[in-house]
């Protein structure tokens, strides 16, 4: 392994690990050029953590909470 670098497969991830930076910066309103250490911290933890297996707009009401109606 000559690098760190593995051509055209590495263009593609570089290309959509920014896509969604930028699409974040935009949700939180922050300006990517000025984008400070808390920031970056917040995208990488947003990157570790899996979407959720029931989709974004689901809301789960499974927490063990009773629900009372009147």
């Amino acid at each position: 392994m000559d690098g760190l670098w593995a051509g055209p497969a590495d263009d593609g991830r570089v290309r959509a690990g920014l896509a969604k930076y930028l699409l974040i910066c935009e949700r939180d309103d922050v300006d990517p050029m000025t984008a400070g250490r808390l920031h970056v911290a917040a995208f990488v933890k947003d990157l570790s953590t899996p979407p959720s297996r029931r989709g974004a707009n689901v809301v789960a009401l499974d927490s063990g909470a009773a629900l009372e109606f009147q």
